[in-house]
């Protein structure tokens, strides 16, 4: 028997599982190793029946018998003994369905798993302001006005929601002021007269009421708001000092605002006497950009997947490439005259009208066209490739009143692509390239908006 080595690996003495015939063998832990050999030599039978089976069945073994019934259990090896082998994990053997959607991503299964996990992970970005967008419970509210750092603001969280926490309070930053009032905007019906709704709003229990920066009480709102139409009103729900005391009452007043605002406040800040509005916060207990008055729409796992309609881009379908007329195919020649036969596809075929209507359109409009494509002036050159301007507008603009272009001879091509031999001969001309609403990346707007922010102190940006 060879010696024992002094450094850690896995030792198998008497493999003979299968066509193994009996050896022994040490395998250092930590070090890559490649088992290669012949066909039939025994390679699967070491890796996945003897070392993979062998260190699945101990892991299993420290599970409660209850646990273990719910696991695929591999027969034991054929072996004397196996020392040192840790617990093992094996990828599977198969052949993967290779599509035009596949990426590393979907073939090894690590989208299904992001996509779970990053609803959880990522923080929603708005995509007019780029602050962080999240719903915002009366407490955090209380804590971004407050500016509140430490273990009262975070208490109760996981490490990792306590991170993004703070993340999301650090990206506002709240002037200091002695007293705030926090509002809500009520939309007035019109089915409701001006009166009609400040009586109901007193009713409610409301006194005041926000008009051009300044407070106004409701019994007296009638005759200042005679003759403007609003339509909505800025109703006071509270006025207080942000002290700790006033934790609960804050909080308190920041949910009735939430109820009757649907989903949305806005908290001031104010000095006084005179009073003074020093500064203004919106919020919202919704995915809303308060700010931007934007809504965006709940994470959820299909938001972030390209193969779901949900998360796709709406241009490319989750390909991150759109199919396309390339122009260059068309004028693969650009040193040959319009005479000479520039444009290839109108060369042969039925097409070859085309190339009369060309000349005939050429001499209508001045064309020379003994002259190379590539030596014409630019406006002649995109007038070839696209035609006259507002062509298929009316009439007047159709063929054979104005010339349709290159462009328009494959509209109308692609119009009869249910013809065999019009898709292949669009398939001779088509070429690929990147989505320019995506940029490649498959996913739709929304999903692009979610980032994932670093921890605060560690020097980098959210990215």
């Amino acid at each position: 028997m060879p010696k024992t080595s002094a450094l850690p690996a896995i030792r198998l003495r008497g493999v003979r599982h299968n066509n193994l015939k009996g050896f022994d063998l040490d395998l250092p832990l930590n070090r890559l190793i490649v088992i290669t050999g012949l066909s039939g030599s025994g390679k699967s039978s070491l890796a996945f029946d003897t070392l993979f089976a062998e260190g699945q069945r101990r892991y299993i073994e420290t599970f409660s018998p209850y646990a273990r019934q719910f696991f695929d259990r591999m027969d034991k090896p054929r072996v004397d003994s196996i020392e040192g082998i840790p617990p093992a994990i094996a990828i599977e053997q198969r052949n993967t369905v290779k599509s035009t959607r596949s990426t590393v991503g979907t073939m090894t299964e690590v989208c299904d798993h992001m996509k779970l996990l990053w609803p959880e992970l990522a923080v929603l970005h708005c995509r007019q302001c780029g602050r962080p967008v999240r719903k915002e419970t009366p407490r955090q509210v209380w804590e971004t006005v407050t500016k509140s750092r430490g273990e009262a603001g975070v208490a109760g969280l996981g490490k990792r929601q306590e991170e993004r926490e703070l993340v999301l309070h650090e990206a506002l930053d709240w002037p200091s002021g002695p007293e705030v009032l926090i509002t809500f905007d009520l939309p007035l019906s019109d089915k409701l007269g001006l009166e009609e709704s400040l009586a109901l709003i007193a009713r409610q229990g409301y006194q005041r009421l926000m008009w051009e920066g300044e407070p106004l009480r409701v019994d007296e709102a009638g005759a200042r708001l005679a003759g403007s139409a609003p339509t909505h009103l800025r109703i006071i729900q509270d006025r207080l000092r942000p002290a700790p005391e006033q934790r609960a009452r804050f909080i308190e007043a920041c949910e009735q605002a939430y109820h009757f605002g649907k989903g949305a406040l806005t908290v001031h800040a104010v000095e006084g006497p005179p009073f003074r509005i020093t500064d203004s916060r919106r919020f919202s207990n919704r995915f809303h950009c308060a700010s931007c008055d934007v809504d965006y729409r709940e994470p959820t796992p299909a938001l972030f997947s390209f193969n779901h309609p949900l998360g796709a881009c709406p241009a490319c379908r989750g390909f991150g490439r759109i199919i396309h007329i390339d122009y260059d195919l068309a004028i693969p020649d650009r040193g040959r005259t319009l005479a000479g036969g520039a444009v290839k596809p109108w060369q042969t075929g039925l097409s070859r009208e085309c190339q009369t209507d060309l000349m005939k359109f050429c001499r209508k409009r001045g064309v020379a066209t003994d002259v190379p494509f590539q030596d014409l002036p630019v406006k002649w050159q995109e007038w070839v490739i696209q035609g006259d301007a507002d062509y298929g507008k009316d009439a007047a603009h159709e063929w054979p009143k104005a010339w349709y272009g290159v462009r328009g001879y494959f509209r109308s091509l692609e119009s009869k692509s249910y013809k065999m031999h019009v898709r292949v001969l669009l398939s001779r001309y088509r070429a690929y390239r990147e989505c320019p609403d995506c940029g490649g990346r498959r996913f739709q707007p929304d999903a692009l908006l979610f980032r994932v922010a670093e921890p605060p102190g560690n020097g980098r940006k959210p990215v």
